[in-house]
């Protein structure tokens, strides 16, 4: 994400590198919790397990959504905004190839 962000000039498109930053986020925070690193080592119990920490629930009358953590919701936010971006976007006006004058060969 990182090499598309700078190395292919991602990162002058502000929604592109909003997106991409909430995706990296979300990547981040749930790796995070996945490798454990919330937990104190000193007090690891045998029923320790790894996981994923979905500590937001939403509730609605008789409905109850899924649980769910930060880093879930931007890695869906990052995802719609991808999507967004990539059915929203502006061609360029002119493209470098329209005009015909590169075509000369020989000169």
């Amino acid at each position: 994400i990182l090499a598309w962000l700078f190395y292919f000039r991602a990162a002058n498109d502000l929604w592109l590198t909003i997106a991409l930053g909430c995706i990296t986020g979300g990547i981040l925070g749930n790796l995070y919790d996945r490798l454990g690193f919330w937990h104190d080592p000193a007090i690891i119990s045998p029923e320790y397990r790894s996981a994923v920490r979905d500590w937001i629930l939403l509730r609605y009358k008789d409905h109850t959504w899924p649980n769910f953590n930060i880093a879930d919701s931007l890695l869906v936010t990052g995802a719609c905004l991808l999507m967004l971006h990539a059915w929203v976007r502006r061609e360029p006006a002119n493209p470098p190839h329209a005009t015909g004058d590169d075509d000369r060969v020989g000169e």
